[in-house]
């Protein structure tokens, strides 16, 4: 039986009062190397999306594979898959229960359910672009070729959340946002509140839908394809070629252009944070973000610490703006071996006990589905869960970092 291993999560070092940039994985390989090892030192095949889970680990959408980056550094394989990505981007976003959903950006949308590395259909589309997911487990995705953004929900209906269908200019401005145009929709991000911002690509435009699509402005972009308006108020700039969007715990809106991105704060106006427009360098690890060049950047991502993460696809490398000067990060993680684990009885009809060597700090049960139906935080080393309740078949149990063992209810 192997020993529990304690694996520290070692932060980078921090500077006082400023932002700067470092890379978080990938060697600047277009291989995909380094499984078992430190994600700094493995190379990215490509980075097409990249969504962070409920327990910070980041999984990376490369060109035939779904890998995943533990809280701990390391980086491994979590499902084959197959992206063309013609825009080189794609999206990829995984729910509470570990269910990791993704698309190849000309085709439809797929769901590997926790577990497992099998991708099935979850819904058709014709060519997503980015996800997000709100409370009640409805996935939205933009869809570029058909210019709307769909919503659907869990049991698999897909209907139409916003745009006309209509690919040319941004015509609906405070109305209903079915009956507004979206002009090539890319990245889009749900906040807690339920607005929902879009980067328009065609009409280089950020806008934001608000809660339920009852209503749609424009929060960015004058509609010129010349960047311009640093310093000013963003919705006379220039956003040429915006590609994806993020905000902030604090409101902010962080937009991707071409190799730049750009805060616009709450008062409304816009500055350049990281990049240069239209330029494709790998630059500045270790120094302020402003002097950070990216090679094809696809996507932006907030992560612990509300430090900004970046797909940086043409450089093979994920980077990371680091805000935070003192935050609760994740520090020591207790990875328990499945052999370490013990479930009994199993097959189990009332009552199922698990219990490992050392503290369990998460658990969770999920059905063959994906569905979580059972969670906790006890901090002890065993754990007795009833299940009389549970229809027969097979489930899972999650421990911790990740360890998944199966069981049957009789």
């Amino acid at each position: 039986m192997k020993k529990l291993l304690l694996l520290l999560a070692l932060s980078a070092p921090l500077f006082c009062n400023a932002q700067y940039i470092v890379t978080y994985a990938g060697n600047g390989s277009a291989t995909d190397t380094g499984n078992g090892g430190n994600a700094k030192n493995a190379g990215i095949e490509s980075a097409y999306g990249m969504a962070f889970d409920q327990y910070h680990n980041l999984y990376v959408l490369e060109g035939s594979r779904i890998r995943k980056i533990g809280t701990n550094g390391s980086i491994a394989d979590v499902a084959p898959v197959t992206v063309t990505a013609p825009l080189h981007q794609a999206p990829i976003l995984v729910d509470k229960a570990g269910n990791v959903f993704y698309s190849n950006s000309s085709g439809n949308i797929y769901k590997v359910a926790y577990g497992t590395t099998a991708s099935t259909l979850y819904a058709p589309a014709v060519m997503p672009m980015s996800f997000c997911m709100d409370t009640a487990g409805n996935l939205y995705y933009s869809d570029y070729s058909t210019c709307r953004i769909n919503k659907v929900t869990p049991d698999g209906v897909t209907t139409r959340y916003a745009g006309t269908g209509l690919c040319s200019g941004a015509v609906g401005d405070d109305t209903i946002a079915t009956a507004a145009t979206l002009n090539r929709p890319r990245g889009i991000f749900l906040r807690p509140n339920g607005d929902m911002y879009v980067a328009e690509y065609g009409s280089n435009r950020v806008r934001k839908i608000m809660p339920g699509g009852w209503g749609i402005v424009t929060v960015a972009g004058s509609g010129s394809a010349a960047y311009s308006g640093d310093g000013g108020a963003a919705i006379t700039a220039g956003v040429p070629n915006v590609t994806d969007v993020a905000v902030d715990a604090g409101g902010s809106v962080y937009i991707l252009e071409t190799g730049v991105i750009r805060k616009i704060n709450g008062d409304g106006v816009i500055y350049k944070i990281a990049g240069g427009y239209n330029v494709a360098d790998y630059a500045a690890d270790g120094a302020a973000s402003g002097a950070a060049r990216f090679d094809d950047p696809t996507a932006i991502e907030f992560g612990p610490c509300d430090n900004l993460f970046i797909a940086d696809n043409g450089n093979h490398r994920i980077r990371e703006i680091v805000y935070a000067t003192s935050c609760t990060t994740v520090g020591i993680a207790d990875i328990i071996n499945s052999e370490d684990l013990t479930l009994y009885p199993n097959p189990a009809q009332g009552q199922l006990t698990i219990a490992a060597p050392a503290a369990i700090t998460h658990i969770s049960i999920t059905n063959t589905l994906g569905q979580v139906i059972y969670a906790s935080q006890p901090s002890t080393k065993e754990v007795t869960v009833n299940i009389a309740a549970l229809p027969a078949g097979v489930y899972f149990v999650r421990v911790n970092e990740g360890v998944v063992r199966r069981f049957v209810k009789g």
